[in-house]
């Protein structure tokens, strides 16, 4: 009896045994195709968590009843003036985002409408290409899933940053609107 639960035991040993294994050799295969897509600069797509998801939802202040918009691209394109537009204010007046030639933006920044009839919000998104936010991270890293609408925002040349916004729209269904700035330079 006691040779027959040894060997019972042994058999569930050699089973979990061969399972980790067998799971050890997909996770190196599926590092070894990460590597390699990597090295070929193909970038890994990151799907948020739930819990990424209500952090973001939390970090920008989202409420159901409106609707959020989101305005992004490089930085230095213009993201800020549109928002002063869509807002109706100038640059400079009080309560405006702020503008310059340097980057102003290094937060989500939220503006509501002014207009109390529109149920809007106005989302100054950092601009990506910088030290401080890569492209092929920015969407997920700015929490760009959470907006009901986004404004791919480009100045003279359309960027692979760019194309990494709208693929990544595209993946979690975001309707996106592509706006040139500085049309007039």
């Amino acid at each position: 009896e006691e040779r027959e639960r040894a060997r019972a035991a042994q058999d569930i040993a050699e089973r979990v045994s061969r399972d980790a294994a067998e799971k050890a050799r997909i996770a190196k295969e599926a590092q070894e195709e990460m590597e390699a897509n990597l090295r070929k600069g193909v970038q890994p797509i990151i799907i948020p968590t739930p819990e990424e998801v209500a952090a973001a939802k939390l970090k920008v202040q989202y409420q159901d009843h409106l609707f959020h918009f989101a305005v992004a691209g490089v930085s230095g394109s213009g993201k800020s003036s549109l928002i002063n537009a869509f807002r109706g204010l100038r640059n400079k007046d009080v309560g405006a985002a702020p503008t310059g030639i340097v980057e102003m933006t290094s937060t989500v920044d939220r503006y509501p409408d002014p207009n109390p009839r529109n149920p809007f919000v106005w989302y100054d998104i950092p601009g990506a290409g910088t030290l401080q936010q890569s492209d092929w991270l920015y969407f997920n890293s700015q929490g760009l899933f959470v907006f009901d609408c986004i404004i791919v925002l480009f100045d003279v040349r359309f960027t692979t940053t760019d194309i990494a916004i709208l693929k990544n729209c595209q993946r979690f269904q975001i309707p996106t609107y592509i706006v040139r700035s500085k049309a007039d330079a």
